[in-house]
């Protein structure tokens, strides 16, 4: 029984996958509720949303789903990814600056990642200039405003 409960649940991630691969975001969401009434805990239906709704435009509520993600799968460097994106989406560069550090060394430490690793660093590399325009910006702002006191 068990091994026929596997099957589908890896029969089941694979139609869910193939939907979002294909771009058919909404189906997919169908499909992992479906496949929820069966298999209430597998946690990788989390990942699964965070990909619908951020191709969807709903990236706080994408975000919600991915930081569970990273709860429930804290050793798996695609939820980190997934996870750093989100907060990218929602420009919170600092925690999307973590998670994405985090998603690298686990992927050096040799767990599986489906993007590689030098794409994960451009990733750093971008948000690193984004938080420095940020500051910059900010910091001027800042002595502007001392200069008319």
């Amino acid at each position: 029984m068990k091994e026929f409960t596997k099957r589908g649940e890896i029969k089941m991630n694979g139609k869910i996958e193939q939907l979002i691969m294909n771009g058919k975001y909404q189906e997919a969401w169908i499909a992992i509720a479906e496949y929820e009434k069966e298999y209430p805990f597998d946690a990788d239906m989390d990942t699964y949303r965070v990909l619908c709704l951020n191709n969807a435009g709903e990236h706080q509520m994408a975000l919600q789903y991915a930081y569970r993600a990273v709860q429930n799968q804290p050793y798996v460097a695609d939820a980190h990814c997934n996870c750093g994106y989100a907060f990218e989406l929602c420009e919170n560069y600092f925690q999307a600056y973590e998670q994405y550090a985090v998603a690298k060394e686990l992927a050096l430490g040799g767990n599986p990642i489906g993007v590689p690793i030098e794409k994960i660093e451009v990733y750093l590399d971008l948000i690193n200039k984004e938080r420095t325009k940020r500051q910059w910006k900010f910091c001027t702002k800042a002595q502007g405003e001392q200069e008319n006191v």
